[in-house]
């Protein structure tokens, strides 16, 4: 009778991300195991496993932040998946067939929230990063600026104060409130996580100005519990825990059955969720501004130009001249560009069929998205897919 695999699992869950990987580990686990576990989770009631082989450990799925803790690990010889930004793990860090990393693309992070200030108009963009250096807040920071640049635009990054990084939240709120009053207006902001854009939006409202009118912010991890108990709400990048979670223990079940793993999995595709931190465009008439808004929060949807008029209590005819005069575009040129640039995200960065990213995108079908890129872009839908390979 073969024995059932005894996991040990190093993931501090302080975090909703973290949680939500925790959860899918757990039920990858419920459907193809039963797995037996050990959860080290960095809670109160924490009991270290310290003679990991006397337990009888058969794999390791852990999030580490230093690499003393990751050679701790290799060290046993035991099959180990390691889900980390935090440590600077790729390709190159081969461990024989026993090691496999799940890793996020954060540069792809930071160019999906480009991307969306991007499309609503924005001139100005800032980045707020942790509050001491990361590996994954620079990627993260890199990935945004590089984005902005291409446009021609600049953005301003928050460095705190870099000889002597303020670590306590009552001074550095005050540098960082004096940071953001000195940003133009109105001005998009990225920041590295939904933590600290609650702070963000705190110290902007304590230096008067007003979110999104002023600011506009974006943080990452979706969040529930933060961002729809903030007012106003936190639009946010939702980066899938969960699906994160679920691939490192598919990617850990391979490797106890001594199947080929990659040596690095990048399995989510970011997707904003726009909220009321970010309800606004940066264009000054209001009617234009929720327009935008809207194209972007329903561009998958079965859209009429009409009933979008409708929806702005304002008359299609009306609609279509502002935009003409402000924006040199119609209305519905304007969200087939929003739904073409969401299609050609989702072809580059996940596995997803044609047909499936059309329906997602607001076109009928795999041939209709074909098509409207072709138009477009003069390159095939297979074609963009194989360039971001």
């Amino acid at each position: 009778m073969e024995l059932l695999p005894k996991i040990l699992v190093i993931l501090p869950t302080a975090t909703f991300l973290h949680r939500e990987m925790l959860e899918g580990i757990l039920n990858y686990a419920h459907g193809q195991g039963p797995w037996r576990f050990h959860l080290e989770l960095d809670d109160f009631n924490r009991q270290p496993l310290v003679r990991i082989r006397d337990w009888g450990c058969t794999g390791i799925i852990a999030l580490v932040r230093t690499r003393r803790e990751a050679n701790r690990l290799l060290r046993t010889g035991l099959p180990t998946v390691f889900v980390s930004a935090s440590v600077p793990f790729g390709p190159g860090d081969t461990h024989g067939e026993t090691v496999s990393f799940v890793q996020r693309d954060e540069e792809l992070v930071g160019r999906t929230a480009a991307d969306y200030f991007l499309s609503r108009h924005y001139s100005s963009f800032a980045y707020v990063g942790t509050a001491t250096p990361t590996i994954w807040s620079e990627r993260r920071k890199r990935g945004f600026v590089a984005r902005v640049r291409e446009t021609g635009g600049t953005v301003a990054v928050y460095r705190g104060n870099t000889r002597d990084p303020i670590q306590d939240y009552a001074r550095e709120s005050v540098a960082l409130t004096r940071w953001i009053s000195s940003l133009p207006r109105p001005c998009a902001a990225f920041v590295v996580h939904d933590r600290r854009a609650c702070q963000v939006l705190a110290c902007a409202q304590e230096a008067g100005l007003s979110v999104p009118d002023d600011l506009s912010i974006l943080g990452v991890d979706n969040d529930l519990i933060l961002c729809k108990s903030n007012s106003p709400t936190l639009s946010s990048i939702s980066i899938d825990g969960h699906a994160t979670g679920f691939a490192a223990a598919n990617a850990l079940d391979n490797l106890l059955h001594r199947r080929s793993v990659p040596s690095v999995l990048e399995p989510v595709t970011p997707t904003v969720i726009p909220r009321e931190s970010t309800d606004i465009s940066a264009v000054s008439d209001p009617i234009l501004s929720r327009a935008l808004a809207y194209f972007e929060t329903h561009a998958g949807d079965d859209l009429s130009m009409e009933s979008i008029a409708r929806h702005l209590n304002c008359s299609l005819r009306t609609l279509q001249l502002k935009m003409r005069r402000q924006l040199g575009t119609s209305p519905s040129s304007k969200l087939l560009d929003i739904r073409l640039a969401a299609a050609r995200r989702l072809l580059g960065t996940t596995t997803r069929t044609v047909s499936d990213i059309a329906l997602q995108t607001g076109f009928c079908s795999a041939s209709h998205l074909g098509a409207a890129i072709k138009k477009a872009f003069g390159r095939t839908a297979k074609e963009f897919r194989q360039a971001a390979r």
